[in-house]
């Protein structure tokens, strides 16, 4: 009798083993791949808090899952997406990325090359991943919200690094703004008052609104297109996003208050980096423009200048 229940309980363990073996191997099979946005790189729109260290909820994100096998991003049947293919994922709470369909982990155990693009409309093709020289325009109008943020172009890839081992936790993302931002702050001079400034309408001129770019690295080209306006808003503080380019000493920034038009002009050929936030403090006098400081702040030094604006 004390042999059968040896055998029984060895059995018993025997199976037990094997259940759990099962369970491992069907939990290493679906794993899900949990992906959050740890962080935007600095960036504030001024007067607004647009996504400034995390996207809004709700933002289409596409995001690419590529197979690493032994260094190499390479497809295969197993591989959680279809190779180049971008997936649809959408912003949640506290920088949440969330898929519209489950994604798992290769059931080989290998890890992933993790990319993402916003605006996700900025990538369609199942071609983008391999590939350069994808174009990408800012909007004419960026006076409302979904203008700005349809021209904010950002590039994301893992905190730590790509490729990325197979792993329970959450991968955090870090996205690059790619483009130009410009800030605009207007302060009432001679003949204003500083309610007035609200009713004051901000527009950049003469930009070039096409750029191109790659999923897997943050180089864009220099604006390409004929240079049209791009309406930053009214208001005291206003922004806008450009294109990395150079702009010819002219009118920049056109003011629209009390029926007349104010401009600030480049006194000089200026280029506009890429991945560099351009703040402009004018003050508005009745006889004109003036440019009290500059300053660039958060993503690159883009260098201070002094000028002056005048009525026309």
């Amino acid at each position: 009798m004390k042999k059968l229940f040896f055998f029984a309980a060895a059995a018993s363990m025997m199976l037990a083993a094997c259940s759990s073996d099962n369970e491992e191997v069907k939990v290493a099979e679906k794993s899900a791949i949990r992906l959050s946005t740890q962080s935007l790189t600095s960036m504030t729109r001024a007067g607004q808090s647009i996504q400034l260290t995390q996207f809004d909820a709700d933002e289409n994100v596409s995001i690419f899952l590529v197979e690493d096998v032994n260094g190499t991003q390479t497809p295969s049947g197993t591989n959680v997406t279809t190779y180049g293919n971008p997936l649809a994922y959408t912003t949640g709470a506290i920088g949440a990325l969330n898929p519209a369909t489950a994604q798992y982990w290769p059931q080989d155990g290998n890890g992933l090359f993790i990319f993402g693009i916003y605006p996700a409309s900025a990538v369609t093709s199942s071609t983008a991943y391999n590939g350069t020289g994808i174009p990408f325009s800012v909007a004419a109008d960026q006076s409302t919200d979904a203008g700005y943020k349809a021209s904010d172009l950002m590039m994301g890839a893992p905190t730590n690094g790509n490729p990325v081992a197979r792993t329970t936790s959450e991968v955090p993302m870090t996205f690059t703004h790619l483009l130009t931002k410009i800030n605009v702050n207007l302060t009432a001079g001679d003949g204003f008052t500083q309610a007035e400034m609200a009713n004051a309408a901000v527009t950049i001129l003469g930009i070039k609104p096409t750029t191109t770019f790659g999923v897997q690295g943050t180089a864009v080209t220099e604006g390409s297109g004929d240079a049209t306006n791009i309406v930053a808003g009214t208001g005291v503080s206003t922004s806008a996003i450009i294109v990395p380019q150079t702009v010819m000493a002219a009118n920049f920034i056109k003011i629209t208050i009390g029926g007349g038009d104010y401009y600030y002009a480049l006194t000089a050929d200026k280029f506009f980096n890429s991945q560099t936030l351009y703040t402009y403090n004018l003050t508005v006098n009745k006889t004109g423009l003036l440019l009290t400081a500059t300053t660039i702040t958060a993503w690159a030094d883009g260098g201070e200048s002094d000028g002056t604006a005048t009525l026309q």
